[in-house]
């Protein structure tokens, strides 16, 4: 029996194209509420929670490994490559506020399959709170 992909795809995709997609939390949740990815995209999603009257102080993306603060009025960034299909949600601890990342099976430009034998590992730049994963 063939083992499932993983959510987070091996480090073999650091040449494809990131895409950044900004998301806010507001009295009315996560804006997008639904994120739409391809198979093998790279993605960077930067969260600004933009209100206190919310339970979204802390974000969870079990999928791709995310756990962290939200500090009001600041920049969250995290970064990772879609490794399989589905809808994985992104919440508040409690998951009473959240969104869905949903990963279509079209696989993104310039993406190729995980090699045979490639670790299910993470490619997450630095979480940083300005928004920058670059480092600097």
């Amino acid at each position: 029996e063939k083992a499932p992909e993983p959510a987070v795809a091996p480090h073999a995709f650091v040449d494809v194209p990131l895409r950044t997609i900004d998301v806010r939390v507001t009295e009315k949740g996560f804006e997008p509420a639904q994120i739409t990815l391809r198979k093998h995209e790279r993605v960077r999603l930067v969260f600004t929670r933009e209100t206190d009257k919310t339970c979204a102080k802390v974000l969870r993306i079990d999928e791709f490994l995310v756990w962290n603060a939200l500090p009001l009025n600041e920049r969250f960034a995290t970064t990772f490559t879609a490794g399989r299909t589905g809808e994985f949600p992104y919440t508040c601890p409690t998951g009473e506020i959240q969104g869905i990342i949903k990963v279509e099976d079209e696989p993104a430009p310039g993406a190729s399959p995980p090699s045979a034998g490639s670790p299910a590992s993470t490619e997450f730049a630095p979480n940083r709170r300005d928004g920058r994963t670059d480092g600097g």
